[in-house]
Parts: structure tokens; C-alpha cells; sequence
């Protein structure tokens, strides 16, 4: 923090402030703007007063807080209509040359302020109070709604650029203003009618976070205040912070759904998670919903509805596995698979190789939750729940990955228990995942290659499915990533063979074998361009992927419209370029392979 806005122990610095700091900085007015002209009644919104709206026909210089060089800090705040004046501390530092220098490249901080201020509140109206050469406190109080005002305060750098020279004398660091009330508190800005013109999600939100106080936004600045029942100060600081307690995956009130079990066909542990949602919403029902009112109580009895039809559809999802026998078997597969993946990745993770250690694999309470919730919709085509797109919310490194993870591997399975498709194989993409950063795209192509890898050992022990076409996983990113065709990507693995870099894309994506942890090297990917196919052969001995048998992955686009995988990973410019390429119809349906029945948007 200290290298990017510097503190009060800058008393001198060798080199140029605008080289030094980067964070906390009023520059002068450029010479080339003009602020508004004439005096304008001052209005009740309070966006609009503050210059946070394009249309605003007043600007207290908000407008100059949000430029590329910014000239003003400033707070918007709540009040009660009762307070009659508040007090504003405002500090700032300059620099100037060191005229002692012999060197001429040192600067001395001259610090202004703390210096206090009144801002009255008595009538509605806008002003500016000078501070020193260079630097003003303009302010903007507004009428009353529901018993509070708003208040705008900016301080502003009054200096004009200068037309030749350097800036730096002209500008103000570390900028700061500190409001109280004396002997009040602030008050929540929020309008309670605003409520009437919100949509259904603005409400959700309003309902949610209803507890959070909305005291004071910034402008080109945050705003930050103590807890407590009464806030009688706030201040500005450009980097503000937050304690963001730990979200937790695990409940006392619902058992272990440990994957071993699941795949056994127990399924006690998932009626027992669906019971315990249930008395949750009641729970809710009963307790909280009473305590609300008004559109709070509305928004929250519509939550209630929403959780009970997700009840609804769990129980739906988890009667299937009792009455269907196909879903049942995709099911404990998805669970066997599961638990390889999860094994095969710890152990990779530790950087070992071979045959991985036991570990305890078990879903989390919302995994299952949201596997159950769209089985039916997966596996029925007549199914409502076709219409919906369900939205999977959680902290990073909560689990997100793995409850999709467990839904793609259902939904392959039961598309080769069932026979989809006009050849009757299952053959074909059934799942896309598609993702907007290629980055992205990548990390979690690395994980769902040891998904696949370990439905391809599970078909290996199923007598009725080793015959049928193998699982496998498509990259489909694009020339920038990969290659397109073989040829490419023979172009470019020769290339790194010669330590140049391809400007075809480079076909080398995964440097782990996906299941034994062996490393691959631009020698285990073979371009064979007689078959064109680009082939990524373990060369971990004894591992299931090497020899003569290679990785279910395709990683040129060429491949992947050929052999049509399982499940295809992609970003969003690939599929804008869908009209322009008639072979990426093979990964939707074209011919006799079913249309795909999952998208996945990461």
C-alpha cells in the first residue's frame, strides 16, 4: 500500500511524485475542460446532484473523480433532517523541488491540514468552501425523503495545468476527508419507495441485504466507517477493506454422502439432505418471514415458494433412481467415477505418480443437492425443467467444479445406457462446457480429462459398454490456443523441437498424464497425418493411457469435429464463429448422433 499511494514518512523523495505514487492523487484541471456554467436548482436525486448520471444538470465536480487523471475525491452521505451542520476534516500533501539539491532530483512534502471545516444543512443548496491555494470542499444538500438528505461533498484541485513544465507541483497526494456529526449519527441513504420501481431481482437483493447499512458511496474513492448502532463518523480511503467470513459446505444436520455408499444404490444419506432443506424453509417460514413486511415479506414468500419447488424437483430427481433402472446405474457410475477422479487428483496434486492412495471421497451437501435438482430435466426430454437454467453460486475453491463434474458424467453415461441417437450408439457430444477466458478454459480442460480418463476405466469393466465408442474430451478453443488441423500441430510440435515458437497455436496443453501424474513431454503427442489424428500417448509405465492405447483427449479443431467427444470444452469466440464453420455441426446433433443434452456456461 505504501508503494502505491506512500505515507506521511515521504517527507523526501528522490525522483518525481507522479513517478513515485500512482494511487491518491488530485491532478490539476486540464486546460482543455470546461465545467458547467450557471447556477441550477438543486433536485432529490441524489445520482443525479452527485454527477453520477450522464444527464446531470448540476455538477459539483463528481464528474471530474471518474476521468483518466482525476481532480476530485468526494462522498455522497446520509443525514438525518434534523442535523444541522456537519464537520469535515480535510488533509492533503503536496511537493515541491528541493532547492537544496544539488542533484535537482528531490522533492519536499508540504502537508495541508488537518484542517476542520463547517458544512451547514440549514436550506437545501449548493457551495464551495476555499481551503488554500489549490484546493477546495464543494457541497451539495438536497430536500428531505422519508426524514433524510443527501449530501455530496468533493474536494476538488483548483490548479490548472500547466501549459509547459511538470505537473507534479500542481498536483495533491493522499488526499482525505473525515465527516462526523456531533453528537448524531448518519443515516441509510436508501429511499424506502424506492422499493415500488425495483424489479424481482433488485428486490432479492434488497431483501438479502437488508441488514447492510448503505450510510455513504464515493466517488473516485471509497468510504469506509466503525461499526456500531450509531456511526457519527466516515472517511475516505482508497483502499478499503472488508472481513469476508468463510462460507461453509457442511452441515451437522445432514450425514456423510460418501460416494462409496452412493454407488452401492444407498441412497438414504441424499432423502435425508432433502429432509433437512425442507425443515430449513420451514424453519424460515415460520420464524423469520413473520418479522418482515410489506414488499420484504412478498419477496421473501416468493424465496420460499422458489426453495420449495427446488424440494419438489430434488425429490423428483431422487424418486428416478428407485424407478428408473437406467438412471439408477448412470447414477452409481457417476459415483464410481467420481471417486477415481477425486483419487487420481489428490494424488497429482502431491506431485506423485503411479497407483494413487484411499481417500475418503464424499459430496458436499450442495453437490448433491444441485445433481438431484436437474436430474430429471437431464434425463427426461419431455421434463419442464428443459426451460430453466439453473445458476450454481459458491466461493472459489468451494466446490463448483466437481458438482458439474458429477452431473457430466451422469449425463454421458445415461446417454450410452439409453442408446441415444439414430444409431442407438450414445455416440456424439453430449456436453459443452463453454467458457469466456481461455485461461479458464484450460485449468478446467486439465480436470475434466481425469474425469473422462476414469469413465473410460469404469467402461472397461462394464461388459455391455466395452465394445461402444470410446469417452473422450475435446479442446475447442481456437488457432490462438491450438492448432486447427494436424498439420499445425505437427508444424508446431517440430517447431518446439527446435525451441521456436508456432504461430499456429501450440497442441501441448496437458503436461500431466490426467491419471498416473506421469510428465508429458512435446514427445508423447504424436501428429499422425496419414490418419489425422494428433494422439497424446502416457509414457508412465503399466498406466492404462500409454502403449499402444493413448489419451481420450482431442486438442486440434480438425479432431474434434472428426471424432465428436463426449464432452467439448470451448470458449465463447469459437461458438460466434459457428455460422462460418459448417463442420462444428457435428457437435450438435448433425447426422445420427443425438443433439448434445448439457451446457455448462463457466
Amino acid at each position: 500500500m505504501a508503494d502505491l499511494h506512500g505515507t506521511v514518512d515521504d517527507v523526501r523523495i528522490g525522483e518525481s511524485p507522479l513517478q513515485r505514487f500512482i494511487v491518491g492523487i488530485l491532478h490539476p484541471r486540464s486546460l482543455t475542460l470546461t465545467e458547467p456554467a450557471g447556477e441550477t436548482e438543486v433536485g432529490d436525486d441524489a445520482d443525479q446532484d452527485a454527477g453520477t448520471e450522464v444527464d446531470a444538470d448540476f455538477d459539483p465536480g463528481v464528474s471530474f473523480a471518474h476521468m483518466r487523471k482525476p481532480s476530485t475525491i468526494g462522498l455522497t452521505a446520509g443525514v438525518l433532517d434534523t442535523v444541522a451542520s456537519l464537520t469535515v476534516d480535510v488533509a492533503a500533501d503536496r511537493y515541491e523541488k528541493d532547492e537544496s539539491d544539488s542533484e535537482n532530483v528531490g522533492w519536499i512534502r508540504r502537508p495541508f491540514g488537518p484542517l476542520t471545516v463547517d458544512v451547514p444543512l440549514s436550506a437545501v443548496g449548493h457551495g464551495e468552501i476555499p481551503l488554500c491555494e489549490g484546493l477546495a470542499l464543494r457541497y451539495v444538500v438536497r430536500g428531505e425523503r422519508d426524514g433524510v438528505r443527501s449530501v455530496t461533498l468533493v474536494l476538488v484541485n483548483t490548479f490548472q495545468e500547466p501549459s509547459k513544465g511538470p505537473r507534479d507541483p500542481y498536483c495533491w497526494f493522499r488526499p482525505s476527508m473525515v465527516v462526523r456529526i456531533e453528537g448524531g449519527g448518519f443515516a441509510d441513504r436508501r429511499p424506502r419507495s424506492a422499493m415500488h420501481h425495483m424489479d424481482r431481482d433488485e428486490l432479492s437483493g434488497a431483501l438479502l441485504h437488508r441488514a447492510q447499512r448503505h450510510l455513504a458511496v464515493g466517488h473516485g474513492v471509497a468510504v469506509d466507517w466503525e461499526g456500531g448502532d450509531r456511526v457519527g463518523e466516515v472517511r475516505t480511503t482508497f483502499f478499503p477493506q472488508h472481513d469476508l467470513p468463510l462460507a461453509s459446505a457442511s452441515r451437522d444436520d445432514v450425514p456423510s454422502l460418501d460416494m462409496v455408499v452412493l454407488a452401492s444404490g444407498e441412497y438414504e444419506s441424499p432423502d435425508t439432505l432433502i429432509s433437512a432443506y425442507e425443515s430449513r424453509i420451514d424453519a424460515r417460514q415460520n420464524n423469520d418471514l413473520v418479522t418482515l413486511e410489506g414488499l420484504h415479506a412478498e419477496t421473501a414468500q416468493r424465496h420460499m415458494d422458489e426453495a420449495r419447488r427446488a424440494v419438489g424437483r430434488m425429490r423428483r430427481g431422487l424418486g428416478l433412481l428407485t424407478s428408473d433402472p437406467l438412471v439408477a446405474r448412470a447414477f452409481r457410475a457417476m459415483n464410481t467415477v467420481m471417486k477415481m477422479q477425486r483419487e487420481r487428483q489428490e494424488m497429482i496434486r502431491s506431485g506423485a505418480t503411479g497407483a494413487p492412495a484411499p481417500v475418503v471421497a464424499q459430496w458436499r451437501p450442495f453437490q448433491m443437492a444441485f445433481v438431484l435438482l436437474n436430474l430429471e430435466g437431464l434425463v427426461d426430454p419431455t421434463s419442464e425443467d428443459r426451460d430453466l437454467a439453473d445458476v450454481l453460486w459458491f466461493p472459489t475453491g468451494g466446490g463448483k467444479t466437481e458438482a458439474y463434474l458429477g452431473l457430466i458424467a451422469l449425463c454421458v453415461v445415461h446417454r450410452r445406457l439409453r442408446g441415444a441417437g439414430g444409431d442407438g450408439s450414445g455416440a456424439g457430444v453430449a456436453v459443452i462446457m463453454r467458457y469466456t477466458l481461455r485461461l479458464l478454459t484450460l485449468q478446467q480442460f486439465e480436470r475434466a480429462a481425469g474425469l473422462i480418463c476414469a469413465l473410460e476405466v469404469w467402461r472397461d469393466t462394464e461388459p455391455d459398454q466395452q465394445e461402444k465408442e470410446p469417452f473422450s474430451i475435446g479442446l475447442w478453443v481456437g488457432q490462438g490456443a491450438t492448432p486447427n488441423n494436424v498439420a499445425d500441430a505437427a508444424k508446431a510440435l517440430r517447431r518446439q523441437g527446435r525451441d521456436t515458437a508456432a504461430d499456429t497455436g501450440d497442441p501441448v496443453q496437458l503436461l500431466r498424464c490426467p491419471w498416473c501424474g506421469n510428465r508429458l513431454t512435446p514427445d508423447d503427442y504424436h501428429a499422425d497425418r496419414r490418419a489425422d489424428q494428433l494422439k497424446v500417448v502416457c509414457p508412465g509405465e503399466g498406466c492404462r493411457f500409454g502403449g499402444t492405447n493413448n489419451l481420450p483427449v482431442h486438442l486440434v479443431d480438425s479432431d474434434v469435429y472428426q471424432n465428436r467427444p463426449s464432452l467439448v470444452i470451448g470458449t465463447v469466440d469459437k461458438f460466434a464463429m459457428l455460422a462460418w464453420r459448417a463442420e462444428s455441426g457435428n457437435l450438435f446433433g448433425r447426422g445420427q448422433d443425438a443433439p448434445p443434452e448439457l451446457v455448462i456456461q463457466g
